[in-house]
């Protein structure tokens, strides 16, 4: 049997061999939501281990959107269970303020931003960030949207986005180490 929260949509059910949450078209808009009613509803690993007590979502680009569908839709089911939110030069969805103000309110929040590219949307989402109360971090002059990668960065992505510069990859990567410890050394909500 799934272990999906009550409160998630029936068609997070692994039961009937379909992928959880696609549409007919193959769309997955209620991936996040189907996510965050295993996650609540005491999800396990292969192993059988259980997932943390507190997690973080986070994402780069476009998975940053995602991670804020999840975290909202966690934040309804088991907001105990949300620590916080980690956002690695985000690209904003049309639910992403939404999400981002339904999360804000008790949490720590943070953005990673490289230099205004088209690669994240000319910093598209930093309206709503902003207006969440996210910390936001500006990684400066050279960083690009793929530092998050770093050295596994592929050649499509360093061509159209920038090659992640040493500094610049360090730089985010001690940001969020940081930022991240902090997260740690909070009570639980």
């Amino acid at each position: 049997m799934d272990p999906v929260h009550p409160a998630a949509p029936a068609c997070c059910s692994w039961r009937d061999g379909t992928v959880p949450g696609r549409t007919h078209d193959g769309r997955q808009p209620l991936a996040g939501r189907c996510l965050a009613g295993w996650l609540a509803g005491g999800l396990r690993d292969p192993p059988g281990r259980e997932v943390p007590p507190r997690v973080v979502v986070g994402g780069l680009s476009a998975g940053a959107a995602f991670a804020m569908r999840l975290g909202a839709r966690l934040n309804d089911l088991a907001p105990a269970m949300l620590a916080s939110a980690l956002l690695l030069d985000p690209v904003a969805t049309s639910t992403f303020g939404a999400d981002l103000q339904r999360m804000a309110r008790w949490r720590l929040l943070l953005a990673l931003l490289a230099e205004t590219h088209a690669c994240n949307a000319n910093h598209g989402a930093l309206p709503s960030i902003r207006a969440a109360a996210f910390d936001v971090i500006a990684l400066g002059a050279r960083s690009t949207h793929l530092d998050a990668e770093g050295e596994d960065g592929d050649a499509i992505g360093r061509a159209a986005c920038g090659t992640p510069q040493p500094a610049a990859v360090e730089a985010l990567r001690g940001n969020a180490v940081q930022w991240l410890r902090g997260v740690a050394a909070q009570p639980s909500r």
